[in-house]
């Protein structure tokens, strides 16, 4: 079956306990991929066109 989700693939930089900085790292229509950037750490969420323009309001995926 073809996956036809595109994802984001995030980074993100707890500067304090107060401020996290989100830097996307790259788009990926790969659940698998996903998969294992956020078993390194990393966070994913589905593709949005706004995020590109404001990360401010990025809602990431609950780690499992």
């Amino acid at each position: 079956m073809q996956n036809n989700f595109k994802y984001s693939l995030w980074k993100l930089d707890h500067a304090s306990i107060y401020t996290c900085y989100v830097d996307k790292i790259k788009d990926t229509n790969s659940s698998s991929e996903v998969d294992k950037w956020m078993n390194k750490g990393g966070a994913a969420s589905f593709y949005r066109e706004e995020d590109n323009l404001n990360a401010d309001y990025v809602q990431l995926f609950q780690e499992q």
